[in-house]
């Protein structure tokens, strides 16, 4: 992908400021889905998967959370399916997929909320990896009560800019 590369080493790699907790829709947000899915047009995917990392793989799952939230405020197909792109990007080259699977429910809570139908979305978002995702493609047959995004530990909230997902905080235990 020649410059791509660079871009994508400049947005992710490159830069280690503070982005799960700047307002959405960031800068940020606006060059890491421009390059995805110019990626994507050009037949570069395969490109992305291979130079992103397992810290790479975090940010990628930041920034599929925050498409999610902007897909709802947007009523934006394209958001949601970048966001779906990213998610199963870092879940595959994450060391724990643990660690980044949340937006998963995210996108689907909003392919929901957008009334677009989410076993459709995570069909068309799998065609366009260059691998197979048995997150995208085994998450709607999971029972409906376990693809609740307070299974992930999120609920649906807004703040000044408008729709977000809100991360619930575990209840702490008091120590006697």
């Amino acid at each position: 992908m020649g410059t791509e590369d660079e871009d994508l080493r400049g947005l992710i790699i490159g830069r280690r400021t503070p982005y799960a907790g700047t307002p959405i829709p960031s800068n940020r947000d606006f060059m890491i889905k421009k390059l995805l899915l110019k990626a994507d047009r050009i037949g570069a995917l395969g490109d992305i998967y291979e130079l992103v990392l397992d810290d790479e793989a975090s940010l990628l799952a930041v920034f599929a959370e925050r498409m999610a939230a902007l897909a709802v405020r947007n009523r934006d197909q394209e958001d949601l399916q970048v966001g779906l792109l990213a998610a199963a990007i870092a879940c595959e080259k994450s060391r724990d997929f643990r660690d980044v699977v949340h937006p998963i429910s995210l996108l689907w809570r909003s392919a929901e909320l957008i009334g677009l139908d989410p076993v459709l979305e995570f069909q068309a978002a799998e065609r366009r990896l260059p691998f197979k995702s048995n997150f995208l493609s085994g998450y709607p047959k999971r029972p409906v009560e376990m693809r609740n995004i307070q299974v992930m530990r999120y609920i649906e909230s807004a703040d000044a800019d408008g729709f977000l997902y809100k991360k619930i905080e575990p209840r702490r235990s008091q120590k006697w």
